[in-house]
């Protein structure tokens, strides 16, 4: 080996509790919460049930505790919702998962997010979708969603302050909606003249709503319930706490 040679990453190694491990020293923080992100899926994740390979590579590349306080950085990959101020949470990244994959994108979708909190989920859509519309109610996590996603390279994202009950029948119809935010329902966004295909949750379950131009009725499904082929099938969408 050259004197210029890099020295090989896990070189050195130390004894502890009878077993060889790899010098921690070596990881950059960076470094550590990509393990974390890693055993976040594995654990958390994957064992739950989440199979879709897509989703599961979103969730290991997007870096949760970039959205939130450094105060909070080390509990970022805890199987959890953590506390983002204004009295909203960031949602347990299982449930993140199972609202995205409930959505079954593509790639190309047009999708409207109704509820930003801090980006976060926004992030996971924007690195599965095409282009992303999220309105945010309340000013602070607005402008801290937009100063993050922008900081971490997400072009294909407009985040906008204002109702979300009231949709973006500008930009309306979306291929695919997805409401966390308390109160918007597909017959508000309906009315609001957006449309599309919508997954929102509602506790332990979500609203389970085909968007046409015409407001059906939402019904309340449990996930596992036997009519979950035959509402894929008229483009119903739909998961569980």
């Amino acid at each position: 080996m050259s004197p210029d040679s890099p020295i090989p990453r896990f070189r050195f190694f130390h004894v502890r509790e009878s077993r060889i491990l790899p010098d921690m020293s070596y990881y950059t923080p960076e470094d550590q919460y990509a393990a974390a992100r890693r055993e976040m899926v594995d654990r958390q994740i994957r064992a739950r049930g989440i199979v879709d390979p897509r989703v599961l590579a979103a969730m290991t590349e997007v870096p949760r505790h970039r959205f939130l306080p450094r105060s909070l950085w080390p509990s970022a990959y805890r199987d959890t919702p953590l506390p983002i101020g204004e009295n909203q949470t960031i949602s347990q990244p299982y449930i993140i998962a199972l609202m995205t994959e409930a959505l079954e994108l593509a790639g190309r979708e047009r999708i409207l997010e109704i509820g930003t909190g801090v980006g976060y989920q926004t992030a996971i859509l924007a690195e599965l979708g095409g282009q992303v519309f999220t309105i945010e109610r309340l000013p602070t996590l607005a402008r801290a969603a937009r100063s993050c996603l922008r900081e971490l390279g997400y072009g294909n994202v407009e985040t906008l302050l204002g109702d979300g009950t009231l949709g973006l029948p500008d930009q309306a119809p979306f291929d695919r909606i997805l409401a966390t935010q308390f109160g918007a329902t597909a017959a508000d966004l309906v009315a609001a003249g957006t449309y599309g295909r919508m997954a929102a949750l509602r506790g332990s379950r979500i609203t389970s709503v085909p968007m046409d131009r015409v407001a059906g009725k939402p019904r309340l499904v449990p996930r596992r319930s036997p009519l979950i082929q035959a509402a894929r099938a008229v483009g119903t969408v739909f998961a569980e706490a």
